[in-house]
């Protein structure tokens, strides 16, 4: 048998009935997405800067879109949460602009993260949780699937998403907005 790689809790098959009901309302929106709810929690997600130099020729990696926010804000908005990208890649100060963008307009605070990009991740959130500490942090991506206990002992984050995230983030949202309204 071979070794695994990740902590073994982190392994296991989406089969339960709960993912099976996640699964189904995915499904159920990409025919027919709900209207958006201004009662439901407002959720942001920040995309931060890449201070890695791309190759000429290869800019399309910074100029598309990023895949992990837009399938995350897609489950969301189509199921009728109020969401909203702040994408700062190509900010002169990515940092305040991100800052200036979440503060005071959201409830739930998401950061996508990547290999580097952390000390903007570490310094947004730190920021972040001095002004609204009751805003709850999400991260995700592949630097904190890869090292989630960096994240959880180095920041200000509140829950680490590893691996793909769409039906965990169904699961977060629905349970902070039923702990919100009761």
């Amino acid at each position: 048998m071979a070794r695994k790689s990740l902590a073994l809790e982190l392994y296991t098959n989406a089969d339960d009935t709960v993912d099976h009901r996640y699964m189904a309302q995915m499904r159920e929106q990409d025919s027919t997405p709900v209207a958006t709810n201004p009662s439901l929690p407002r959720f942001t997600l920040v995309v931060g800067p890449s201070p890695f130099s791309m190759p000429r020729g290869w800019e399309f990696f910074l100029t598309s879109p990023y895949e992990g926010a837009s399938y995350i804000s897609t489950v969301l908005h189509n199921a009728g949460y109020p969401v909203r990208i702040i994408d700062v890649r190509y900010s002169l100060d990515p940092l305040n602009e991100a800052y200036n963008a979440i503060v005071g307009q959201t409830d739930v605070l998401g950061v996508c993260t990547f290999e580097d990009n952390f000390p903007f991740c570490r310094e947004l959130m730190a920021k972040m949780k001095e002004a609204e500490p009751d805003v709850p942090i999400i991260c995700g991506g592949s630097l904190v699937t890869s090292v989630p206990h960096v994240f959880m002992n180095d920041t200000a984050c509140d829950i680490a998403v590893i691996s793909e995230g769409e039906i965990t983030i169904l699961e977060l949202m629905e349970s902070y907005a039923a702990g919100r309204s009761g």
